[in-house]
C-alpha cells in the first residue's frame, strides 16, 4: 500500500514539475509589416511575449531593445528575450520585400519590373490613357492585342515636352529613357542569356507600331527615347527574326511603345 501511495505521490510530483517548467518557457510570437517597396526601409516587426517571469530584458540583432523595431530593410533579424530568472527565449525573423520595385501610373495601373544593369526598367509597355494631371492622351490600342499595352506618339508619350529624360507619360519616380539609357539596355538585350529569357525578365512585347494602320505586329517591338535626333526620335528596335536589338531613329508622328525607367 505504501508503495502506490508512493507512486501516486511522485507521479504528482513529476507533474507539478512538469507543469512548472512548462510556465516557465519563454514563448515569442511575432508579425511582421514587409516592405512596402523594393530597396525601402519601412518594414517592421513586433513581438508578443508570453511564459518566464517578467520583467522581460529584450535585445534585437540591430541594438534595439524594444519589443516593436521598425524602419527595418529587408533582412534576419535576431531577438533574444531574458526573464527574471536569468532565462533566454531567441527567435529569427525575416522582413521580406518585392523582388523588384513596384511601379503603379496615376490610373492606378500597376507593372512588373526588373533591373537590368544599374537601372530598373518596366516589364510592361505602358497603358496610361491620362497625362498625371487626368487629361486624355492620344493613343492606340492593337484590339487584337490589347495585352501588348498602348502605343502612343512622341509628343503623347513625352507628354508635350521635349527635354531629355523627361518624365512624360510615366509614373512619378520614373522617365522616359534617353538615348544613353536605350543603348545600354540594347546592348543587355543582345546579350545571348538574356536574348534566350525576353519573357522573363524584360518580357519584350512584339507590338510592332502604328501609322494609319497597325504593322508588324507579333514581328518587332519599337521603344521611344526622349532623346532627339534632328527632326526624328532615337528608339530601341528589335526584330525576332534578327535578334538583335538596334538604336534606329523613328518619326515623331508614329506610334510606338514606351517603357519607362526609374529615375
Amino acid at each position: 500500500m505504501r508503495t502506490y501511495y508512493k507512486s501516486l505521490l511522485s507521479a504528482a510530483l513529476i507533474g507539478a514539475v512538469l507543469a512548472s517548467c512548462s510556465q516557465k518557457q519563454i514563448d515569442i510570437e511575432s508579425s511582421v509589416t514587409p516592405l512596402s517597396d523594393y530597396g525601402s526601409n519601412d518594414g517592421s516587426i513586433a513581438i508578443t511575449i508570453s511564459g518566464g517571469k517578467e520583467p522581460y530584458a529584450i535585445k534585437w540583432s540591430n541594438n534595439q531593445a524594444v519589443a516593436e523595431i521598425s524602419n527595418l530593410a529587408a533582412g534576419t533579424y535576431i531577438v533574444t528575450v531574458t526573464d527574471a530568472k536569468g532565462r533566454v527565449g531567441a527567435d529569427t525573423i525575416e522582413v521580406t520585400g518585392p523582388n523588384c520595385p513596384i511601379c503603379i501610373d496615376n490610373e492606378g495601373n500597376s507593372y512588373k519590373t526588373t533591373i537590368i544593369g544599374d537601372r530598373v526598367w518596366m516589364a510592361e509597355n505602358l497603358k496610361s490613357t491620362t497625362n498625371s494631371n487626368g487629361d486624355e492622351v492620344k493613343y492606340f490600342q492593337n484590339p487584337e492585342a490589347p495585352e501588348q499595352g498602348l502605343l502612343y506618339t512622341w509628343d503623347a508619350a513625352m507628354n508635350g515636352s521635349t527635354d531629355e529624360g523627361a518624365q512624360g507619360l510615366c509614373p512619378d519616380g520614373w522617365h522616359i529613357p534617353t538615348h544613353a539609357e536605350l543603348t545600354d539596355l540594347s546592348v543587355a538585350l543582345c546579350n545571348d542569356s538574356v536574348v534566350e529569357n525576353l519573357i522573363n525578365p524584360f518580357n519584350l512585347v512584339y507590338a510592332g507600331f502604328y501609322n494609319g494602320d497597325f504593322q508588324n505586329v507579333g514581328n518587332s517591338a519599337s521603344l521611344w527615347s526622349s532623346s532627339k535626333s534632328h527632326d526624328n526620335i532615337w528608339k530601341l528596335y528589335y526584330h525576332k527574326n534578327l535578334k538583335k536589338a538596334f538604336i534606329y531613329y523613328e518619326k515623331p508622328q508614329n506610334a510606338i511603345s514606351v517603357r519607362c525607367v526609374k529615375d
